[in-house]
């Protein structure tokens, strides 16, 4: 893993304050978790100055984080599809994140949400995972 990427898993993990599988079979998996983003993550550098937003690749970031905490292996993305990003994340916004997924062979496909913790939805879509070898 380079430097890049294994900064970008570690910064999630801080941002990460609780996540829980919620249903679990062999086909299938249901997870959700709490994300923070402090002022300080570096994923707001840049984006934009004087008013902090996070980018989108950082949201998809945060969904493959939590399939690979739910799964216990790593995943490289497939593809996300039909995603809608609705509203912006700022620092310090706590972020419901959910997803649903089915396998199907080597990989696991499903439905993902993004919610402010007023419920307000933020992003959804859809996404593939395919299992590292």
């Amino acid at each position: 893993m380079n430097k890049e990427l294994k900064s970008l898993a570690e910064s999630l993990q801080l941002c990460c304050k609780k996540w829980q599988i919620d249903t679990k079979d062999k086909k299938s998996l249901s997870m959700s978790s709490v994300f923070v983003f402090p002022d300080s993550f570096p994923g707001f550098d840049g984006h934009f100055p004087g008013q902090p937003v996070l980018p989108a690749i950082i949201q998809l970031a945060a969904v493959r984080y939590l399939a690979e905490r739910g799964l216990g292996q790593s995943l490289r993305p497939g593809n996300y599809s039909r995603t809608k990003f609705r509203g912006i994340i700022q620092p310090d916004d706590e972020i419901e994140v959910t997803l649903d997924l089915l396998t199907e062979e080597k990989q696991w496909t499903g439905k993902f949400t993004l919610k402010r913790s007023a419920k307000e939805l933020v992003s959804n879509g859809s996404c593939t995972f395919i299992l590292s070898q």
